[in-house]
């Protein structure tokens, strides 16, 4: 029992001794290496692609025993990570070691997505004991891109068919699903589309491209409508980007036929015949019009008319006649003159205006056909060049049947500015004598004013004119003022505010007295808001205020009655516009209270008097490009006339109208068919009425115009009282021909184009007979301004630049263009885009007569081959690049064709099948190689295709022997030359993210000179260069936007023909970095630049005058005893001393300032730490 008492007691000293003793370990069965501690310093972190991390392990030894292992880190494929991948370690007990390492991303490493950094210890048997992770995350960059191939696509003219090609790409790294939505015409179609609509969905791995191709179908609507241009608007998408286009689907013809206007047409004829298919005697009118251009300047226009039936007496009253003559400024116009200066001047007489610079003067004299009326009038106008005019003018009429004469003087006054806006007012004033009466004179007056101002976001615009009773102008009797107020909030709201009123008191004399008036007037009040909702969808809302007022109703007893009412109405309109489809839709409502405000009736013995009722107004509209339909609903009176006969009559009117119309091609280019029906039904009064007009127009030739039209009416009614109906309907037919003679003026001559492109198969240039046509050239001409012999008739004429698509037989025409200089644009596209080439993708030529060419097309016939290279044994010329060597071939009449060698030393060159080619290369290498063959005869024979290779052999290397060599001497003895030569290769890499770049590396002897330089490849930073061993050397490596980096090369202890391998790392120029200056510290209580430091320097200024637009400021520093100490500002001093010195030796982008020791970088209480403190340091500022 002793024994075990004491066990007890042992085992419990034991275990208070471990636990108050901390550092006390005892280990029975573990092994030791399980209780090393390992930790990342960020077990997490968040990184870009292409730029490396940092981070380090911390490992811990907490045991009594001397442990060793060996660590790894695992990291995912393709990261680059920079330390010590494996190590073995021994660690001391309670002792630490920290790891660090660097790491980056491979460059398709994806977003989103966790990486792990595993470091693992391992005991000397190889068995992993402890695994620590790092996570690493890459947030996601989303650079996503959708290009359409080509805007413009054309449709296979037998097919009818075309594609669109989209090149999707995903630069982000992440995975990326692609959405593109396609908005068809009713043209067009594409497989598994509806209603025009189209979705397709593509998934798009990261660092990826795609290109998506969309088969596009003419349907016969398209073809039917005569449609030759589609609008296809594409959206495509991802999760967080947009990008929306569209394109233009075109269906060419070969033929073009140029309208010349009307106002170049010498002569056109129009013959109309009415009444036919009646029993009334048909009628034939004719209208003669046309222009005649006389050579430099002037011309003649005339237009004469006929109307109904006449004899020789009736030929003056019942035609309808106008002549004029212009020249420069000068105008004289003979005939039927529609003309308002103060009077109604319409009647038949001349017209003379003469413009001279900034005057014009008006003389204008007309008698009326039908009454005994005659005018006369004349004008003057002053206007400057800014618009700011002057008017004066006088009217004279004489009515003999009415036994008056009157007279008008007018005034007017235009002005604007930009800060009083624009505003014109014209003044008149009328004298009017009977013949018969003694009166005095009777005058009258007339006003007119419009004004016009934007203040920021908002138009003021006021119209106004007035002209009282007694006024004997064309405005006796009127008067109207619109105000408008337009306010714009933003590119989708605005506010449209107007007022408006309009009387009209009509001037009736019974001989010299004037009557009472009869009144018509009508006040409105609007404000409407607009709400832009989509890009094609509209909204509007507002109010509308109403007052209407007549005394002109005639009651059952013929008593004068007047009526004013008010109405006050809500407005609300939806509008919707496609431009693709070419649809447009609106729907408005305007529906409210009307009330009696005041009323006059002389009678009261069949009076109602409705004083208020609801009204509305109901509007539908739609238009396609074919057809359309409007729709309207009237529900109470809303006319004065309307509402005077609810209020007398208790007459409330519903009525409906319905108005069709379809535009329609039966024949494309050939028979169109139109017909407009308008259907009105009276509910209240049950009367229906029908117009519908019908025409068949055709168009056998281009100069040619037929039309047959009827007009059916039908008119149905009924008696309210009684209930009997009654119907009346008629039917009118008229035919129409017309003909323009497009006969040359003298001024301007139209031609005809005819162009022919052809397939060269013997290269002759010349259409032979067996060469046929050449379809789907793609063929636009425009005019050539600047090698126009008479550019100022030729910009006058009118030409339509258009785009033509050569047919079957290759052929395009253009018919009536205008003499002058133009140009040919001509491509392959379609089916043989890139099959055919031509000398030349542009012809110039001078058109003055009919012309016909012939372009011949060579299909491309395909020379290939390769640049080998065989290289020697001992070859020290490192990597030798076969691209950009030019190869030529030239053909037996001259012509040459070349082509430049690629990477690979590939090259193609496109031929025409001629008889034989010479095919010769640069030969670039002569100095290193010797070129087996330089000139190959090449004869096609009909293949489309042959090869041709270019063989180069490196030239053997040479050792030269002395005669007299004494072999038991030194190896490199006088007696022996020997050629002992160092290849330089390694790898240039950006120190931040280790990726390659492109750098010039240059070896710098001892004297300064050039030995040897080379480049860098852009893919992999490798670079190899080529130098005779033997003297010490300096590599010089630059790069734009890298700084200078230089390093020795002691090359002397190299054996022949060894290598030198180096990894060299630049570091980018980084606005804000520090430029690494070592020798740049100066003396206490000195400015003067160290002589140590000038070498440092010159390389700054090589590398500064390298990198021209980077920009640097030159900072000064002292310590803390020289701020005590000196009397003068030593930091600043400092810097600019290193400044002027910079600029005297050509730099100039640098500024300089002083920090004194407000910034130091060491401490200053050792001389060792001042003297790092007074230094200069170079800062960039920009790049």
């Amino acid at each position: 029992m002793k024994v075990e008492y004491y066990k007890i007691f042992f085992i419990f000293f034991l275990f208070v001794a471990f636990v108050n003793n901390s550092n006390a370990q005892f280990y029975f069965l573990e092994d030791a290496h399980d209780q090393i501690e390992i930790e990342f310093l960020r077990s997490k972190l968040e990184i870009e692609t292409n730029k490396t991390f940092y981070n380090l392990v911390k490992i811990k030894n907490p045991s009594n025993q001397l442990l060793t292992f060996t660590t790894n880190f695992s990291y995912p494929s393709n990261w680059t990570f920079i330390g010590e991948k494996n190590q073995q370690i021994s660690l001391a007990p309670n002792d630490s070691i920290y790891i660090p390492f660097r790491a980056a991303a491979s460059i398709d490493a994806k977003g989103e997505i966790g990486y792990a950094i595993v470091a693992s210890l391992s005991d000397l048997k190889g068995n992993t004991f402890k695994n620590e992770y790092s996570f690493v995350n890459l947030p996601k960059i989303s650079d996503v891109k959708a290009q359409i191939k080509k805007r413009i696509i054309y449709f296979d003219k037998l097919q009818k068919a075309t594609k669109i090609e989209i090149l999707l790409s995903n630069s982000g790294n992440t995975d990326e699903i692609f959405y593109i939505d396609f908005n068809f015409p009713s043209g067009l179609t594409t497989p598994g589309e509806s209603n025009g609509f189209f979705r397709k969905e593509i998934p798009l791995n990261s660092y990826s491209d795609s290109l998506i191709t969309i088969p596009v179908d003419l349907n016969k609507k398209a073809i039917i409508d005569n449609r030759n241009f589609h609008q296809i608007s594409i959206k495509t998408y991802t999760v967080d980007t947009v990008f929306k286009s569209s394109i233009w689907a075109k269906e060419l013809e070969n033929y073009y036929y140029n309208e010349i206007p009307p106002d170049y047409t010498m002569l056109g004829v129009e013959l109309i015949i009415q009444n036919l298919f009646s029993e009334f005697t048909p009628i034939f009118n004719t209208n003669i019009y046309g222009n005649f251009l006389f050579k430099k300047s002037g011309a003649i226009s005339y237009d004469f008319q006929t109307f109904g039936k006449f004899n020789k007496t009736d030929l003056w009253d019942k035609g309808r006649y106008e002549i004029s003559y212009k020249y420069k400024g000068f105008n004289i116009k003979v005939g039927d003159l529609p003309i308002v200066i103060g009077h109604n001047l319409y009647g038949r007489g001349g017209m003379i205006t003469t413009k001279l610079e900034q005057h014009k003067f008006e003389i204008i004299s007309t008698k009326s056909v039908f009454t005994d009326l005659m005018h006369i009038a004349g004008t003057y106008q002053f206007q400057t060049q800014n618009k700011n005019s002057l008017k004066i003018g006088t009217s004279y009429e004489s009515d003999k049947d009415k036994k008056v004469n009157s007279l008008i003087y007018i005034g007017a006054i235009g002005y604007g500015n930009e800060t009083l806006g624009r505003f014109n007012i014209t003044g008149a004033f009328s004298t009017a004598s009977w013949y018969f009466s003694e009166k005095k004179q009777q005058i009258g007056y007339f006003g007119e004013l419009s004004y016009f101002k934007n203040i920021n976001k908002t138009n003021y615009t006021l119209n106004a004119t007035y002209a009282n009773r007694e006024y004997f102008g064309y405005f006796s009797g009127r008067t109207f003022i619109n105000m408008k107020l337009f306010h714009v909030f933003s590119e989708t709201s605005n506010l449209d505010v107007t007022y408006s009123f309009y009387d009209h008191r009509p001037s009736n004399y019974f001989e010299d007295n004037l009557l009472p008036a009869s009144i018509n007037n009508k006040e409105e009040i609007k404000a409407i808001l607009s709400n832009k909702i989509k890009p094609t969808t509209y909204l509007r809302y507002g109010l509308v205020s109403e007052s209407q007022y007549s005394n002109s109703f005639a009651s059952q007893n013929d008593f004068i009655n007047s009526l004013k009412t008010r109405s006050g109405l809500g407005y609300i309109s939806y509008s919707f516009n496609n431009v693709n489809t070419r649809t447009f839709f609106t729907t408005s409502l305007k529906a409210g209270y009307n009330f009696v405000t005041d009323y006059a009736i002389d009678t009261v013995e069949y009076l109602f008097k409705n004083t208020n009722w609801f009204s509305l107004i109901f509007t539908t509209n739609f238009r396609a490009r074919n057809w359309g339909v409007s729709f309207n609903y009237y529900h109470g009176p809303y006319s004065i006339n309307q509402q005077f006969s609810y209020f007398s009559q208790d007459y409330y009117i519903k009525a409906l109208r319905l108005m069709p119309f379809i535009d329609y091609y039966l024949v494309p280019n050939f028979l169109k068919f139109e017909t407009k029906p308008a259907l009105s039904y009276n509910i209240s009064a049950k009367t229906t009425r029908i117009n519908l007009v019908t025409s068949l127009i055709a168009f056998p030739g281009k100069t040619w115009k037929l039309s047959l039209t009827n007009n059916y009416n039908f008119s149905a009614n009924q008696d309210l009282i009684t209930d009997e109906k009654f119907s009346y309907n008629s039917s009118y037919f008229e035919f129409r021909i017309q003909k323009d003679l497009n006969l040359n003026q003298p001024r301007y001559q139209y031609h005809d184009l005819k162009v022919y492109f052809f397939k060269d198969f013997n290269g002759n240039r010349v259409k032979d007979e067996e060469e046929p046509g050449l379809k789907e050239i793609l063929f636009f001409i425009e005019k050539d301004e600047i090698n126009d012999l008479n550019p100022t008739e030729s910009s006058s004429s009118y030409f339509m630049s258009t785009d033509l698509l050569s047919d079957m037989d290759g052929i395009v025409e253009y018919k009536n263009i205008p003499n002058g200089a133009y140009i040919l644009n001509y491509k392959p596209i379609g089916k043989i885009e890139g099959a055919y080439t031509s000398e030349s993708s542009m012809q110039q030529i001078y058109i003055n007569k009919n012309e016909t060419l012939y372009i011949p097309f060579v299909e491309n016939n395909k020379i290939f081959g390769k640049v080998i290279l065989n290289r020697s044994k001992l070859s020290n010329l490192g990597s030798i690049d076969p691209s950009n060597i030019k190869v030529t071939a030239e053909d037996s009449y001259g012509k040459k064709y070349s082509s430049l060698t690629d990477a690979n030393g590939n090259f193609n060159i496109f031929v025409p099948n001629v008889d034989k080619y010479k095919v010769h290369i640069n030969n670039i290498f002569y100095e290193n190689f010797e070129l087996e063959q330089n000139d190959y005869e090449v004869q096609l024979n009909g293949y489309r295709q042959f090869e041709v290779n270019f063989i180069f052999n490196e030239k053997k290397r040479k050792i030269n022997f002395a005669a007299s060599y004494d072999y038991g001497s030194r190896l490199d003895g006088p007696g022996v030359e020997i050629v002992r030569r160092t290849n330089l290769a390694g790898t240039i890499k950006d120190a931040t993210t280790l990726q390659p770049i492109v750098a010039n590396i240059r070896v710098i002897d001892n004297q300064g000179n050039e030995v040897t330089s080379a480049n860098s490849s852009s893919k992999t930073g490798v670079f190899t260069a080529s130098f005779v061993a033997g003297d010490d050397y300096t590599v010089e490596v630059t790069s734009d936007d890298y700084w200078f980096y230089a390093e020795k090369l002691y090359s002397q202890q190299i054996v022949t023909f060894a290598n030198l391998k180096k990894e060299i790392l630049l570091k980018a120029i980084t606005v804000g970095a520090l430029i690494p200056m070592n020798t740049l510290n100066f003396e206490s209580g000195k400015t003067e630049i160290p002589a140590t430091s000038f070498p440092e320097l010159e390389r700054l200024l090589k590398v500064l005058k390298k990198n021209p637009t980077v920009k640097i400021a030159v900072h000064g520093h002292t310590d803390d005893l020289e701020l005590k100490e000196s009397q003068i500002d030593l930091a600043t001093e400092r810097a600019k001393l290193v400044a002027k010195y910079l600029i005297a030796n050509g730099y100039n982008r640098v500024t300089y300032a002083g920090h004194a020791n407000t910034k130091p970088i060491a401490e200053n209480d050792t001389e060792d730490g001042r003297r790092m403190n007074r230094r200069v340091e170079i800062v960039v500022t920009g790049k």
